[in-house]
């Protein structure tokens, strides 16, 4: 993006004004009544599909809500096979099958509510699919 950052109107990017949008033009366009991805991204606590509320019927039996973010100490695979940055706590953690887990980070009280300890390899799931994830709960 670099000839973007330089020169933005001769090296546009491939939305419709050529520039970084924070509305989306398309969506408002071709989606106009989608009232889970509009133009402008906020958080849509509840819609057709969805209730993420704490006091939903779904909160009972899944609790915990992810946000998934990329990986602290790569950008998707790279750096990923870089072994000296797997040495860090908060990198990948090897499970007792050698696997390396990516890790996961929810509250200390949470953990110790659920006799998860720093470090153990825990299996995140909800109705719609499931993952293991090495648990990073009392450091970070």
């Amino acid at each position: 993006m670099i000839d973007f950052y330089k020169d933005p109107e001769n090296h546009p990017l491939k939305t419709p004004s050529g520039k970084i949008e924070f509305y989306s033009q398309n969506l408002a366009k071709h989606f106009p009544d989608d009232k889970e991805r509009p133009p402008v991204p906020h958080w849509i606590e509840k819609s057709e599909t969805h209730d993420e509320r704490i006091s939903s019927e779904r909160a009972k039996k899944y609790p915990l809500l992810i946000i998934s973010n990329h990986g602290r100490w790569r950008v998707h695979s790279q750096h990923d096979d870089i072994t000296w940055i797997r040495e860090i706590h908060t990198c990948k953690v090897k499970g007792p099958d050698g696997y390396l887990y990516e890790p996961i980070w929810l509250n200390p009280r949470d953990a110790e509510k659920r006799g998860i300890k720093d470090g153990e390899i825990v299996k995140v799931f909800n109705e719609r699919a499931s993952c293991s994830e090495a648990l990073m709960s009392t450091r970070g």
